[in-house]
């Protein structure tokens, strides 16, 4: 649960630490998943919600995603359900 008195932090330190867990995120998706084409690294949060989770979205997840939109009858075909989800970061697998 949040504290009602947060402890004030220097704009300058909150950047910095942010950049720096983006930039572990971004390493570790990389690391992980070597063989995978990124190509959107995004942060994905809900609407009226301060918690932001970093993805990675991948050409290799997209096709994942996609594949189970057309074995559920969502879409006719690979292609359409890759232009359809491509940027939809609720939709592609998280790099584990």
């Amino acid at each position: 649960m949040a504290s009602r008195n947060p402890i004030p932090i220097e704009p300058a330190r909150l950047r910095a630490a942010f950049k720096t867990d983006l930039a572990d995120c971004w390493n570790l998706a990389l690391k992980s998943h070597p063989d995978h084409k990124p190509y959107a690294f995004a942060l994905w949060g809900l609407e009226g919600c301060a918690h932001f989770m970093p993805c990675v979205l991948t050409e290799e997840g997209l096709t994942q995603a996609a594949g189970r939109y057309v074995k559920k009858g969502t879409c006719d075909t690979l292609e359409e359900a890759r232009k359809l989800l491509r940027y939809s970061v609720a939709d592609a697998p998280q790099l584990e």
